[in-house]
């Protein structure tokens, strides 16, 4: 289903809205999707907890 142009413009008053601190983002909406592109220190951060047990 299509984004309707204020659809568009209330997504991108949303996403704009958020008061993410070091992270820099570009929101872009047009009628099929949104996209967010991340840039800063942590944008590339990832992690995880493993646990293993050998028998």
């Amino acid at each position: 289903m299509p984004l309707s142009p204020e659809d568009q413009e209330y997504i991108l008053e949303e996403v704009n809205g958020f008061d993410i601190p070091i992270i820099k983002y570009d929101v872009d909406a047009d009628s099929k999707e949104v996209r967010v592109k991340i840039d800063g220190p942590w944008a590339g951060l990832r992690s995880g907890l493993s646990v293993g047990y050998r028998f």
